[in-house]
């Protein structure tokens, strides 16, 4: 007798030019070489293939800490797609998740915004478009709404320092907030919480 083992997921990330990576053998037909400088000058090689999104029906959420911060896994058929919790991709995921039915297909597309840059996530189920559960924007008024009571919204001081650090600050404690909320909601769980079930 022997084991059988698992099938091994396939893991997409997100890069600057807001594409979906998986890293491969090099010689894979569409494969492309990438080279990246760590911070404290060693040089790695990567072949890598690029998907402009995904479409399947998510499985699990993980929140995951590494020595790079927090990343969202999400467990797409027979993907894991691996979102930095801080980036605007994760933060799009994260808003729009409580809206997201996970009994049903959905498509990602990370994207970066015309004019901005700013990263971004399209998402998409049922041929509609799924937007924040946390916060709406009015076209006339040119105002946000809070949808949740509690959404951090930004005060009159950091709108009136209106500096990046400000910002920075606010943005950090809003993704802590979403976080907290959605493991709280049981819509994500943690790598500690997951181990434990384990057991």
């Amino acid at each position: 007798m022997g084991v059988i083992e698992q099938d091994s997921k396939r893991y997409l990330y997100v890069l600057k030019d807001g594409k979906l990576h998986e890293k491969v053998n090099e010689g894979t037909k569409g494969a492309v070489k990438r080279t990246h400088e760590a911070d404290d000058g060693k040089v790695t090689e990567k072949w890598e293939l690029s998907y402009n999104g995904i479409e399947g029906t998510i499985s699990a959420i993980e929140l995951f800490e590494s020595d790079y911060g927090t990343n969202i896994n999400i467990d797409i058929d027979e993907f894991t797609v691996s979102l930095k919790a801080s980036s605007g991709y994760g933060e799009a995921f994260m808003e729009a998740l409580p809206n997201i039915n996970l009994g049903e297909s959905v498509t990602l597309k990370p994207y970066l915004k015309k004019g901005t840059g700013r990263p971004s996530l399209f998402i998409q189920q049922n041929e509609t478009t799924v937007r924040s559960a946390f916060s709406s924007y009015d076209v006339d008024t040119k105002e946000w709404s809070t949808l949740v009571e509690d959404y951090p919204q930004p005060d009159e001081k950091t709108k009136t320092k209106n500096t990046s650090e400000a910002w920075r600050i606010f943005f950090s404690m809003r993704n802590e907030w979403l976080k907290d909320y959605l493991i709280e909601k049981g819509l994500i769980t943690t790598s500690e919480q997951a181990t434990a079930e384990e057991l």
